[in-house]
Order: C-alpha cells, then structure tokens, then sequence
C-alpha cells in the first residue's frame, strides 16, 4: 500500500513550503501558473513540456529554509533529484533584483526569462505593490539588457500579472500539476527531493534521519512486517519530521533543549506534521508520524501514550527515535549504548519488553548497517553543502560586474527541452548522482 503517490507528495512540498512563511504562502503555485497563462498566450506547448515547466516552478521554494542559499539550493535539488533536470537553470536567479543568465543554457533562456519575472512579480504582489504602472516600470527598466522584449510584452500586455489568484478556480492547470501519469520514479524523485531539504538543514539532522530508518529497516523482519506494514513504517521514518522543516538550526543540532519555550517550539513539529500532511495520506500512517515521540511509559509526547495504546509499527517507529538520538549523540561506543540503553526503556512484560528483546541479539548488525547509510547520507550532504556554497559564490562574483548587454534576440517559439524519460528506480536515500558511483547498501549485503 503506497500511501505516498505523486499528487500526495507534490502537495506535501506545497504545503511544507507555506509553513515556512506566511508572507510568501502559495508563492510556488502562484508562480508556476503566471508561467503558464504566459506561455499559453506566448507558446502553447504539449502536456509533457508544460509538466516539466511548471512542476520546476512549482516545487522552487523547497530551499527557501535557507534564505541566502535558496536559489543555488533549489537548482541543485533539482538538477539531482527531482526528474526535469534539465530546467532546474531557471532557478539559479531566484530573488536575484538584476538576474544575470550567463549560467542558462541558450535553450532555456526565454524559460528562464519568464520564471524570473514570474517570481519576481509575485513577490512584488505578495508585497502590495498591485498598482499596473508601477510594477510594468520595475521591469521595463530592464529591457533589453537583462530581459527580452518578448518575456516583457507577453506578460503586461496580455495581463498576466493580474491572473496570480485564479490558480484555484483552473482545473486544467491543476491538472498539469498534480494530475498526470503518476510514474514511481517521479514519485520518488520528489520525496527524494523533499528528504534532501530536510536533511540540508543539518549535518545531525540528515544522520538522525539516515540512522533511524536504518533501524526501522533493521527491525521490520524481526516482527514478520509485510511488504505493505514495512513499507508504512519506512515512509513514517522518512517523513516524520517533516514538521520541523525550517525550525531553528540549533534545535535540529542540538535535540531537546532546557528552554521551556524552546521545547515547546520543538514538540510543536508533531502537530505541524500532520497539518502537512492531512488528507494527502492514509490515516495509519497520519498516526504513526503522530506516535513517533511517544514512549512506552507514557512520557512522551504530544498525547503522553502508554505501550497498550501504540500499534507495534509505532513501537518499532518511537524506538528507532530513540536510539538515533543515542546513536547521533555524544557516545563513544554506540554500540554499547544501544545495549545498555534498551532494556532500561522497557517495562518487565510489556510489549516494549518483548520488542527489546527481539532486538538486542541484532544490535551490532544494526549498527553497521545505520553506519553505512548514515555515510553515504553525510557524504551527499557534504558534497550538496560545498557544491552549493562554491555555486553561491561563483554567482554573486558574476553578480557584482555590471550587466552585460546580452544579445536579446528573443526565439519567437523558445526552444524546450523535452523531459527525460528516466528509467532508474530512486530512494529517498540517494540521488541520482550518487546512486551511480556506487551501489546502495541494503541490509542483505552486510
């Protein structure tokens, strides 16, 4: 039972972008459907190109948690994981006030082009700025040396900077976004996406991640799970902490803190969570990411649950928390910790004794196994964090010369590249960059 289809995991990442502010709520849909009202004025394209155009555009704030790096983070996350790599250059000039296209590709410039007006309009109207003289001057300053005549005229002259809110009343816009053959390689390649944000918030955050699904995976078998059971669990492990995307660093750093306030601001992940993610999934798996701080002797939270009240997923789901926090801690020997630690979580006859039971005879292999994943998923973190900041500062080397005059001879039909049908299978795990330098580890090969 995949509970987490294409249209469930593209309105997640909406609805976990709007949770980051509420001065920038529905930028990425509005943004995406000024691009759409353009280019079916300016060009009409098939389905399979708009698709590619507007789920880029759509799902570009998923960086936004960093705001100094958001546009080098967007691009990366798309260029790697999500599955229209070849449009994620529209989204290096992101928030750019004099955006620079010397890094998109020929083909893709009038794209381009049109996603930086789009972007850049709707944060002027997010911003109150609704008066049509002012917001046309802010851009024709800009003629012929940053945009095109063409991108320009096709957006004023036809009135689409008035069209941002009737994105909810178009059915086939909507459609275009979330509608479609609902592939699972895209699927994955947007959940991959989304669990790379999340993990970009912090190197302890993006092992916490890794090494509690490593042992949710670890435990399954030892409870006869089946396919469907194991994959429940698996995708709560993944997306629990979804809430939580864009709190403070130092929360995500540092775990549980002293500050009341602070814990409030941290417990409070569990409800946001399931705001997320209400009515986009199955109501088992709404409770288990509602269980995944729960604890067998009733102290956790946000509803202080006892053992007999949590399913034996949640059981599996709250322990594999707490020993990822163990794990990611301070200790020296996890390994011993984890033994140590088990059976002290347990009360004599529960069904928590009986899980740490099972479980305490696999720990060393448990541990090897979340020691791999939990490499791979620092190394993909390192390599995004250097790839982005070198990214960073290349452009805003570019940023400060003067503009260049480029020669702006707009196509009068831009060329698109088609989408890639991609083939390969993707796992929030890894991406596609670095799913191909070498295998991934599963609990067989150890």
């Amino acid at each position: 039972m995949n509970t987490l289809n294409l249209s469930s995991i593209l309105k997640i990442i909406h609805r976990t972008t709007n949770n980051l502010s509420e001065d920038r709520k529905d930028h990425g849909i509005r943004v995406a459907y000024l691009m759409y009202r353009a280019l079916q004025v300016c060009t009409p394209l098939a389905d399979a190109e708009y698709r590619a155009i507007l789920r880029t555009a759509f799902v570009h704030e998923i960086g936004a948690h960093e705001p100094q790096n958001d546009a080098t983070l967007a691009y990366y996350l798309a260029r790697n994981y999500a599955p229209y790599p070849e449009q994620a250059s529209m989204l290096l000039n992101h928030r750019a006030e004099t955006p620079n296209f010397r890094f998109v590709h020929r083909s893709q410039l009038s794209i381009a082009q049109l996603f930086s007006v789009a972007d850049r309009l709707d944060d002027l109207l997010q911003a109150g700025i609704w008066n049509g003289y002012d917001l046309f001057s802010r851009f024709d300053a800009q003629r012929g040396t940053v945009y095109t005549d063409e991108v320009i005229d096709c957006i004023f002259e036809n009135g689409i900077h008035l069209l941002a809110d009737e994105f909810r009343h178009d059915a086939a816009f909507q459609t275009l976004i979330f509608g479609g053959e609902d592939e699972p390689t895209t699927a994955h390649a947007y959940l991959s996406a989304l669990v790379a944000a999340m993990d970009f918030q912090s190197e302890k955050t993006a092992a916490r991640r890794a090494v509690r699904t490593a042992f949710c995976e670890c435990m399954a078998p030892l409870f006869a799970l089946g396919d469907d059971r194991r994959d429940l669990l698996l995708q709560a492990a993944t997306i629990c902490d979804i809430g939580a995307y864009g709190l403070s660093p130092l929360l995500h750093e540092y775990g549980y803190r002293n500050s009341t306030k602070e814990n409030a601001l941290l417990q409070a992940h569990v409800d946001s969570a399931l705001r997320i993610l209400d009515g986009l999934v199955s109501a088992e798996l709404s409770e288990l990411v509602a269980c995944h701080h729960e604890h067998p002797n009733g102290t956790g939270y946000p509803r202080g649950l006892t053992g007999d009240q949590l399913s034996g997923e949640a059981h599996i789901l709250s322990l594999a928390g707490d020993l990822s926090e163990l794990y990611c801690g301070t200790a020296t020997n996890p390994e011993r910790a984890l033994r140590i630690s088990i059976p002290k979580r347990s009360t004599a006859g529960s069904a928590d004794a009986d899980l740490a039971q099972r479980v305490t005879p696999h720990i060393e292999k448990m541990v090897r196994y979340a020691e791999k994943l939990s490499e791979q998923v620092l190394e993909q973190y390192r390599d995004l964090l250097l790839s982005t900041v070198a990214l960073k500062t290349k452009i805003h080397r570019y940023h400060q010369q003067k503009p260049v005059s480029m020669p702006l001879v707009a196509d009068k039909n831009p060329v698109v590249v088609r989408p890639v049908h991609r083939t390969e299978t993707l796992t929030p795990q890894h991406s596609r960059q670095s799913g191909a330098s070498r295998p991934a580890t599963t609990i067989a090969s150890l």
